[in-house]
C-alpha cells in the first residue's frame, strides 16, 4: 500500500472507542524498541472527535529519545491532517520528531454514511451500493486493511451519529476530511439525496415519515427515476403539473396524495391562495387548511375565486369547527369573503351575512362581485331583478318598491324603505300595466 512502510514490523490497531490509555501503553511498548509502528485507525477516529489528548501523548512518546521506534498514522489525505495537527499546543517544538503522516499513492474518494437508524440499512442493502457495518468498533476494524475498503460504506452506529450530530449543531464539519467524506444520515431525505442519489428538495417532516420511507423503497425499485419530479409524473400518469390534478384527489391513495401535495409545493406560486396554504401546512393538515387558512389571511377577489375553485376540485368537506368559527366573526364583509357557498349551510349564512351588511352600510360593487362569486344565484336574485326593472319599466316607483321589498325579505323585517314605498303605492296605478292574460 505504502512503499516506505513495506517493512513495518508492528500493526497497532485501536480496538476500543473512544481511545483509551491502553493504546498509549501499547505504543510505549512497541516504540521502546526499533519498531516501525503503523497505527490504525487513528486517522478515522479523528474524523469524529478532536483527539488532541491522545495525539499529544503519542507525540510525547515519539519525541522522547528513549523510544527508538517510529510511529506512523496512515491517512488518505495529509493536508487537512497537518492543519489539524498544528492546532495542538506546543506542536512547533516537536513536529519534526513527532508522528509522521503517510498516505497511499492514490485512492478515490470514500463516502462514509453514518446513521443511528437500523431501518435504513435494510433499504441500502437492496441497492448493493455500499458495504454495511454495524457499530463503531466494526467500522474502525475495516480500516486495518485499507486496500480492501470500498468507495461507499454505510455505518449504523449511535455513538458515531451522536458525535457527528454534535459537530453539526456547532456548525462544524468533521475534523478531518480529505479523500474521505463523512456524512450524517439523519432521515429519509438525507438517505435519498446522499445514498440513493435521488434528488429531492422538499422539506422533511417527521410526522410524514411513513411516506418518506415508501418513497425510498419506490426509488430502490425504480432506479430509472433520479429526481422527485420524474417520479411524481410517473405516479400520477401526467406529463406536467397542473392545479387541475387536484380533481383526482378523492380517488388517489394516501401515498399518491402525498406525492401530489409535495409536487405542488415545487410548482405553485407562493403568492396564490394554494401556495399560501402549502407554505403554512403539512400533508396531514392540508385538507383542513384549505378551508381554515382563510381565517388567517386577507382575501381579495382573486384569492376568493381560487379558494372556491380548489375546494370544488378536491371535493373536501369543511373540517369540524369551521362553521362555528365562521359564525363568531362580527364583520359581515369579512364573513362574506370567507364563505364559499359550496354547502347549503354556507348559503344560508351568506344570506344572513349580506342582510347584516345591508343593515349597517350601503351596497357597493365590491360586495356584488363577492356575491357573484360565492352565491351567483342569490346575487342574481337581488341585483339582477332591480336592474331588469330599472331598464324595462318607465316608472321609477316599481324598481324602488321591489328593491325595498327584497331588502326587507333578506333582513327578515319590516323596514322604513318598504313602508315609504308602500305609501307611494296608494297613489300608484298598477292597472296600467298589462296582465299576463292580456298578453298571452
Amino acid at each position: 500500500m505504502i512503499p516506505k512502510l513495506s517493512c513495518q514490523s508492528v500493526l497497532l490497531a485501536i480496538d476500543a472507542f473512544p481511545v483509551g490509555k491502553e493504546v498509549v501503553e501499547k505504543a510505549e511498548k512497541y516504540l521502546s524498541e526499533e519498531n516501525i509502528v503503523l497505527l490504525y485507525p487513528l486517522s478515522e477516529i479523528l474524523r469524529f472527535t478532536k483527539g488532541t489528548d491522545i495525539l499529544s501523548k503519542l507525540a510525547n512518546i515519539q519525541k522522547d529519545p528513549n523510544f527508538k521506534g517510529k510511529l506512523y498514522v496512515p491517512l488518505l489525505d495529509d493536508g487537512t491532517f497537518e492543519s489539524f495537527w498544528e492546532k495542538i499546543p506546543d506542536v512547533d517544538e516537536r513536529r519534526h520528531s513527532a508522528i509522521e503522516v503517510v498516505s497511499p499513492q492514490s485512492h478515490d474518494t470514500i463516502n462514509i454514511y453514518v446513521t443511528d437508524e437500523s431501518k435504513f440499512s435494510e433499504i441500502v442493502k437492496k441497492t448493493e451500493k455500499c458495504i454495511i457495518v454495524e457499530g463503531a468498533s466494526r467500522y474502525f476494524k475495516i480500516w486495518e486493511n485499507i486496500e480492501k475498503i470500498t468507495n461507499n460504506i454505510f455505518v449504523c452506529s449511535r455513538k458515531l451519529s451522536s458525535l457527528l450530530s454534535e459537530l453539526s449543531q456547532m456548525g462544524n464539519q468533521p475534523y478531518i476530511t480529505g479523500n474521505v467524506k463523512v456524512m450524517l444520515i439523519k432521515n429519509f431525505r438525507d438517505l435519498l439525496n446522499e445514498v440513493l442519489s435521488f434528488s429531492v428538495s422538499i422539506p422533511y417532516e417527521k410526522e410524514e415519515e411513513k411516506f418518506w420511507e415508501k418513497l425510498a423503497k419506490e426509488v430502490v425499485k425504480k432506479k430509472e427515476f433520479k429526481n422527485f419530479v420524474r417520479l411524481a409524473k410517473f405516479k400520477l400518469n401526467v406529463q406536467h403539473f397542473e392545479v387541475s390534478l387536484f380533481s383526482k384527489w378523492k380517488e388517489l391513495d394516501d401515498f399518491s396524495k402525498w406525492i401530489l401535495y409535495q409536487w405542488s409545493k415545487l410548482e405553485v406560486r407562493d403568492d396564490s391562495y394554494l401556495g399560501l396554504v402549502l407554505s403554512n401546512s403539512n400533508f396531514l393538515n392540508f385538507e383542513a387548511q384549505l378551508w381554515n387558512f382563510a381565517f388567517k389571511t386577507d382575501l381579495d377577489i382573486n384569492k376568493i375565486k381560487e379558494r372556491i375553485s380548489i375546494l370544488r376540485l378536491t371535493n373536501i368537506e369543511p373540517p369540524d369547527g369551521y362553521m362555528a368559527k365562521l359564525k363568531t366573526i362580527k364583520d359581515p364583509l369579512t364573513k362574506l369573503k370567507i364563505l364559499t357557498g359550496i354547502t347549503e349551510e354556507e348559503k344560508t349564512e351568506i344570506i344572513k351575512s349580506f342582510g347584516e351588511f345591508l343593515a349597517k352600510q350601503k351596497e357597493d360593487l365590491a360586495v356584488k362581485e363577492i356575491l357573484d362569486t360565492i352565491f351567483p344565484e342569490f346575487s342574481s336574485y337581488y341585483y339582477n331583478l332591480h336592474h331588469t326593472l330599472s331598464s324595462s319599466v318607465d316608472d321609477k316607483f316599481l324598481p324602488k318598491y321591489f328593491r325595498a321589498y327584497l331588502k326587507a325579505k333578506i333582513l327578515n323585517q319590516y323596514i322604513s324603505e318598504l313602508e315609504l314605498a308602500s305609501n307611494e303605492l296608494k297613489n300608484f296605478n298598477l292597472y296600467k300595466y298589462p296582465t299576463r292574460n292580456s298578453v298571452t
